[in-house]
């Protein structure tokens, strides 16, 4: 175990003169790629067993990088499932989510979670006179806004429109 997490680029063969099969799976379950009995082959079937471990090894670092590219993705894709694309505040489901874990947290604290609805009103008449692009950025300057009103803690989302839910 010392030995794989010293060096964990480096494929381990335990060699060893005792024929304990417990001891065997000991060894690969802590990371060895493979475990000989002395005397109990040749020198040819060491190369093997050399060659094979490397190979072993070599996926191994493989199949672990693609997962944690795999979680990286996902991570990435959980959060744009949650967020609004146009203002980057949460969506309906990010805020389901954190609404569920901030209710979660105020019972356990006793404690009280304020909603604040913000409604921006006449936007569709801003956005014939001036542009849906015009807009687009008076919604990004508002969630802005808000982002800055709150504390990193709180929550601001985007549930219709021109409709803001924050959660204090």
């Amino acid at each position: 175990r010392r030995l794989v997490n010293h060096a964990p680029r480096t494929p381990i063969v335990v060699h060893t003169s005792r024929a304990d099969g417990a001891l065997a799976v000991e060894a690969l379950r802590a990371g060895a790629q493979d475990y000989l009995v002395k005397g109990s082959g040749s020198a040819s079937d060491l190369l093997r067993t050399l060659h094979f471990a490397g190979e072993r090894h070599r996926l191994k670092r493989t199949l672990l990088a693609q997962s944690d590219e795999l979680a990286e993705d996902n991570a990435r894709l959980t959060r744009l499932s949650m967020v609004d694309d146009l203002t980057e505040a949460l969506d309906r489901r990010g805020l389901r989510q954190a609404l569920k874990r901030e209710l979660e947290w105020a019972r356990r604290q006793d404690s009280i979670l304020l909603e604040l609805l913000i409604d921006v009103d006449d936007l569709g008449g801003f956005n014939e006179v001036h542009g849906r692009g015009a807009g687009d950025r008076v919604l990004r300057d508002i969630t802005r806004a808000i982002q800055a009103s709150i504390r990193t803690t709180d929550h601001v989302g985007r549930v219709d429109s021109d409709q803001f839910l924050v959660l204090l």
